[in-house]
Formats: structure tokens, sequence, C-alpha cells
């Protein structure tokens, strides 16, 4: 399913992970479905500088240009096990990532909000022989049936139609992992 959503809609929500400290100024990485491709961001994108003309154009069955985002694999096997998806977007939100070292296999909420919209969020463990290719592979399969996977101490991945909906799961999970590490000691 290729959204409505161009190049600029893409550039304007990584800007926004920034905006909301759910990436440093380097780091994490989006995309959207348009076609038989995507656009990802570049490698190492700085978020404030990051223009629609430095965004990478990638087929889903093609190869990953070398400028791509190292998570591009990731992308493109979320965007395969769920033709529904329109967007993936990968953020390093603190307590999202604090919260993964905490928990056992899923992170579940403890606030309203939370529970409404992802009742429980798969913690995903890679190993340090395959990161890419485990990341890859299991954070696509959770994202097939789930809006949301943590990478357990590195950080979150949102898939959705569109990305309002990515960006809004993503926000949302940073604001529960807040609340719920603000409690933790109760």
């Amino acid at each position: 399913m290729a959204t409505d959503e161009t190049p600029a809609d893409l550039v304007r929500i990584y800007r926004r992970m920034r905006e909301y400290g759910l990436n440093d100024t380097h780091s994490g990485n989006a995309s959207i479905r348009a076609g038989s491709g995507i656009w990802i961001t570049p490698h190492g994108a700085w978020a404030e500088e990051l223009g629609v003309d430095d965004l990478v154009r990638v087929e889903l069955d093609g190869l990953q240009p070398e400028q791509a985002s190292w998570d591009t694999p990731l992308h493109l096997a979320t965007y395969r096990e769920n033709p529904e998806h329109g967007a993936v977007l990968h953020g390093h939100g603190l307590y999202g990532v604090a919260m993964s070292l905490e928990v056992g296999d899923f992170f579940e909420p403890v606030d309203f909000e939370g529970r409404l919209l992802f009742p429980k969020v798969a913690i995903v463990d890679v190993s340090a022989e395959h990161p890419f290719e485990d990341a890859a592979r299991l954070t696509a399969r959770v994202l097939r049936d789930l809006p949301l996977a943590i990478i357990r101490g590195h950080g979150i991945y949102s898939a959705g139609p569109s990305l309002e909906i990515a960006w809004r799961n993503l926000a949302s999970l940073e604001w529960s992992a807040h609340l719920a590490w603000l409690r933790r000691d109760r």
C-alpha cells in the first residue's frame, strides 16, 4: 500500500522526531512506501539539515545503496511482511530504551492512552554476532502484527499505514515509557 505522503512529509516527521527528543542529532531513521520502493533517510542523517534531496530511493526487491540508512534491510523486510504498512520510523527515545532493559519479553503500558493504543510492545533481542540480520528479521516479524517493537537497549521501531500513525505511536510509546519509568519504584 503506497501512501499519499511525500518525501517532504518524511523530512518533516524525521525532524519532528529530533525536536521531541526521540533521536539525537544524527540517529534514527524513517521511511515511506512509494510505489515499488521506499524513500528512506540516509545513514548518519543530520535531522536539522536533512532535505528532500538527501533522501535515498530503494526498490523493495533491489539492492541497498551505500548512502542509505544501515537499517534499510529492516525497513524493507517490514514492508514485505505487511503490505498495509506505509511508513516505518526508528527512534532512540530514552525512556523506551530504558524500559526495554527493565522488562521481559513485553513492555505493557501503565497509562490509559498507552493501553488503548498498544496493550503490549514486544522487546526484541538481537545477537552480537548478527545484529543487523537479526534486527531486520525479528523486528519485521513483530511489526507484521503489532505497531511497535523495541530492540532491547537500542531503540524503538514504529510501523503503520501512514507517517502520522507511525509518529503517533512512536511518540505515545515514549510518553508511556516515561510514565512507567517514573512510577517503577512504587
